[in-house]
């Protein structure tokens, strides 16, 4: 199996498990913000993160040089959308915009940084 498709497996499967998680909590009501508010944060973070893996998927069977530059790429682009939709978020002035605001950047940290260790784990090895 090609780095790609091992890295597009992996992460798609950490996505959908996490944002299900969130949205299973949301709906237990463990988590207390509106569905409105949890189908926003869901679907505007696995939309980031499956861009993101269109990015960065094509280099990852190329040479280091050229999978830096598209890692930093997708670091930039991810963290510019989702500041993007916070901003548009607080600019609707939803009712809960600071919880809408604190759960998609908690989810956006703890994505991040298991696509970074992917990403880490996959490049390091021999395929």
């Amino acid at each position: 199996m090609s780095k790609r498709k091992y890295f597009l497996k992996q992460f798609f499967l950490s996505i959908a498990s996490i944002v299900s998680f969130y949205f299973g909590m949301v709906s237990l009501q463990i988590i207390p913000i509106n569905p409105f508010g949890a189908v926003l944060v869901s679907l505007t973070i696995a939309f980031i993160f499956l861009l993101g893996m269109l990015i960065i998927a094509p280099s990852l069977d190329k040479d280091a040089e050229q999978f830096a530059i598209k890692f930093l790429l997708l670091t930039t682009v991810q963290l510019l959308l989702s500041f993007l939709i916070i901003g548009i978020v607080v600019f609707m002035r939803l009712e809960e915009f600071r919880r809408i605001g604190f759960h998609m950047v908690s989810l956006f940290v703890l994505l991040l940084g298991i696509q970074s260790f992917l990403l880490i784990r996959i490049s390091n090895r021999t395929i």
